[in-house]
Parts: structure tokens; C-alpha cells; sequence
């Protein structure tokens, strides 16, 4: 798989690497300490029992990045939603400004020019072609 690698691929790769290793090495020194100082601490009271908080903060933090992302999928579509009704009350004023358009148009395509217009205006008795 390296020998298929461009040098550049081959950097990042193991660049990486390293990243993700420093990540779990430092996920597992956090984990032995938190064991270490859960069972060399005394409960301040005899009756009390203390909970296991490392493992509701992970499930604290994976339901909070979970809501984050599902916040900002819902924002992306709320504006989508929006440009779509947006769009939609445009088309029927598009549609009606092309009617008046090919009105317009046919109007002009009329046999009556302004000469002829003018021509008529002078003499009313001349007959039409």
C-alpha cells in the first residue's frame, strides 16, 4: 500500500498516524489516572457511594456533539425551506410578466406600422390592405 503512495500521501499518512496515536495514548493515561484516583479516594462518608462519572461525561458528550450537529442540520434546512417558498411566490409574478410580455410582442407584429398609422390619419376615406 506505501509503495502506491505519492511522497506527499505517504506524509500525511503518517502524520496522522501519529495524531491518532497521540490521541489514544492520551485518552488512556487520562482513563488509568481517573481509575487510580477512584480507588485510592476514600468516600467522605461511609453511606455514600460515589458514581462512576467518567462514563456519563463520555455519554454527555457524544448526546451534546450529537445535538450540535442535528442543530445545525435543521438550520440548513430551515433556510433551504425558506428559499424554496421564496422562490415559489417568484414564479407565478415571472409567469405573468412573460404573458404580458408575449402580449406585447404580438402587438408589435400588428400589420399597422406608424406610417401607415400616419397615412390613414390623413386621408380616413382610404381603405385598408
Amino acid at each position: 500500500m506505501c509503495k502506491d503512495m505519492t511522497p506527499r500521501e505517504h506524509r500525511k499518512a503518517r502524520k496522522t498516524g501519529s495524531l491518532i496515536h497521540q490521541i489514544i495514548e492520551k485518552t488512556k493515561i487520562q482513563e488509568n489516572t481517573d481509575k487510580y484516583a477512584n480507588q485510592n479516594t476514600p468516600p467522605s462518608s461511609e453511606d455514600e457511594i460515589i458514581p462512576e462519572v467518567p462514563l456519563l461525561n463520555k455519554e454527555r458528550e457524544a448526546e451534546a456533539r450529537r445535538s450540535i450537529v442535528q442543530r445545525k442540520k435543521n438550520s440548513i434546512l430551515k433556510r433551504k425551506d425558506l428559499l424554496i417558498e421564496n422562490l415559489k411566490k417568484n414564479l407565478p409574478a415571472n409567469n405573468k410578466k412573460q404573458k404580458t410580455k408575449t402580449k406585447n410582442d404580438k402587438e408589435e407584429e400588428s400589420s399597422y406600422t406608424k406610417s401607415k398609422i400616419l397615412e390613414m390619419a390623413e386621408d380616413p376615406n382610404q381603405k385598408l390592405n
